[in-house]
């Protein structure tokens, strides 16, 4: 489909809002899953879940799946030094 120029996509007939989310050092699991719960009952279309540093995205964003129905999920941005597959992989590096 594109616009009514016949240049590019046609954009969304809305935008849609999107929800941030994430499990903060001072603030409960619980917590988060609530807003998540709030924003998908209150029409957001998506919500994003950043890996923080006490608490696994994936694991998070499980929970959060399946205790909404509407909103998108989205998991990111992601520590890439601590979900990178190689990160525990030691590669010696070759002399120039």
């Amino acid at each position: 489909m594109s616009n009514q120029a016949g240049r590019g996509p046609a954009l969304p007939a809305r935008p849609v809002l999107s929800v941030s989310v994430g499990l903060w050092q001072d603030r409960s699991a619980a917590e988060v899953v609530r807003t998540a719960q709030a924003a998908d009952a209150l029409g957001y279309g998506e919500i994003w879940i950043g890996e923080m540093a006490t608490f696994d995205a994936f694991a998070l964003g499980a929970v959060v799946a399946e205790r909404t129905t509407r909103a998108a999920l989205t998991i990111g941005p992601l520590a890439g030094s601590s979900t990178a597959p190689t990160s525990s992989l030691s590669c010696p590096t070759s002399p120039r």
